[in-house]
């Protein structure tokens, strides 16, 4: 399941994006994760939790609309790739931050995004 912090809030009555995960997987999901725009993200799957940073947004954010939405695609992409849960946070978060650099949904590729996590990386 995923959730902006202000969703997650109304769902659980938590404002701690960690407390508020936690509290959504007793009902249930697996997965967690909580987002957070430019603060970064929060993931709670296998038993375990992880705090994820945002993606240095573009110079010029061009459309912030879906970004979530973006981010959610890429992290399922990734877990259906094997990705472990920390990891495709981090792919969901650089696909998001690239995606507030055009207008409409992300148009780029998955080598752009693995470029973002390189340079990230250094």
């Amino acid at each position: 399941m995923k959730a902006d912090l202000d969703e997650a809030h109304k769902l659980t009555g938590e404002s701690d994006p960690a407390r508020a995960a936690a509290a959504i997987a007793r009902l249930g999901p697996r997965e967690v994760i909580v987002t957070m725009g430019g603060q970064g993200s929060y993931v709670f799957a296998e038993g375990q939790a992880h705090a994820v940073a945002a993606f240095p947004a573009p110079r010029q954010v061009a459309d912030s609309t879906g970004a979530g939405d973006s981010y959610l695609a890429g992290y399922v992409a990734a877990r259906l790739d094997g990705a472990p849960a920390f990891e495709a946070a981090k792919f969901g978060a650089a696909l998001a931050a690239l995606k507030l650099g055009g207008t409409g949904p992300f148009a780029g590729t998955r080598a752009d995004v693995e470029a973002l996590l390189e340079r990230e990386k250094s």
